[in-house]
């Protein structure tokens, strides 16, 4: 019978084979070689027990003070568990253009390159789609997407929530598929797939309580 394949499934099988190395317990929360794995909660072991069997347990050495994270990493380890960087915050608004001025007034940012303010009395066509501010200390984005119509937010009150959406990056289309399907079984819902656009290769999600975040393809240059 063949296991499912699956990155967590594949650190769970890698930890099993941890445990017969004789310097496990010098290696359990130290960095000693490039491969590294983390089992990220109890919860997230349960879903390795139902692929292994109800006999696997969590050894008391690898476990957190706080028993809710487990860490071990060791030379001798071939699995990396990978995730997507985070890239940026997006906020809807109805005047791209004027919200992503405030911001960068209020926080001195700086805008992204092609995206700057044109001339008084030239078109700005940027500025009528999707703005994205740069933080020059420490490269964070903060983006501005332009929508027809956005009923202002009536926090705290529930009557209209916050508007936002994150961006997600990976590095290539190989990490970009193995994301997706880290993200759906997740508990994710897939709104759009746009895995095979040449200009930018993504896809569009809903998280479980229906907020939708992308998660695309940058490459490391």
């Amino acid at each position: 019978m063949s296991l499912p394949s699956s990155p967590l499934l594949q650190s769970w099988l890698a930890w099993r084979q941890h445990r017969s190395d004789p310097r496990a317990d010098e290696t359990v929360g130290t960095t000693l070689g490039q491969r590294a794995f983390a089992l990220r909660s109890r919860r997230q072991f349960r879903r390795c027990q139902e692929f292994a069997g109800p006999n696997a347990s969590l050894p008391q050495h690898a476990r957190t003070p706080s028993g809710r994270r487990l860490v071990v990493e060791s030379a001798k380890m071939n699995v990396l568990a990978t995730f997507p960087s985070f890239r940026s915050v997006v906020l809807d608004t109805s005047d791209a253009r004027g919200l992503a001025e405030f911001y960068r007034d209020l926080l001195g940012f700086r805008y992204r390159d092609g995206d700057e303010r044109p001339p008084v009395g030239q078109p700005d066509p940027v500025g009528n789609d999707f703005v994205m501010l740069v933080d020059p200390s420490t490269g964070m984005r903060l983006a501005f997407q332009q929508v027809e119509g956005l009923q202002q937010s009536t926090w705290p009150l529930a009557d209209v929530p916050q508007q936002l959406h994150l961006d997600l990056s990976v590095s290539d289309a190989v990490e970009l598929a193995t994301q997706r399907d880290r993200a759906l079984s997740l508990g994710a819902t897939l709104l759009d797939d746009r895995s095979d656009d040449p200009r930018e290769l993504l896809y569009v999600f809903a998280d479980p309580a229906g907020h939708p975040f992308c998660v695309f393809v940058v490459s490391p240059s």
